[in-house]
């Protein structure tokens, strides 16, 4: 729980505690839906000890996708302006080859 509350080991990101299958889990042939259900029962169960921590696979996605994001926002205008400055090359060459 120490770790989990980002009190033992500090990450940039924080922490999210989830609840994969087990083997036994992936032998039984449990799905993924009814995995993330008994996630969340788990969580629900011991929502005491788990109160300040980001828990299971739905608030990890929503975590990773906003760092997709954020990611993806701050690479644009780099992109933008490498994709601009290759079209404005490929313009003044094709001008100085002038008229087919």
């Amino acid at each position: 729980s120490e770790v989990l509350a980002g009190r033992a080991v500090r990450l940039k990101l924080g922490w999210c505690a989830v609840v994969n299958r087990s083997q036994f889990d992936i032998n039984a042939h449990v799905d993924m839906r009814t995995a993330r259900a008994n996630e969340r029962a788990f969580f629900d169960a011991n929502r005491v000890t788990y109160s300040n921590v980001n828990c299971g696979t739905g608030v990890l996605t929503e975590m990773l996708t906003g760092i997709l994001g954020d990611s993806i926002r701050r690479r644009v205008p780099r992109i933008r302006e490498t994709i601009d400055g290759a079209a404005t090359a490929l313009e003044l060459e094709l001008k100085t080859l002038g008229v087919p």
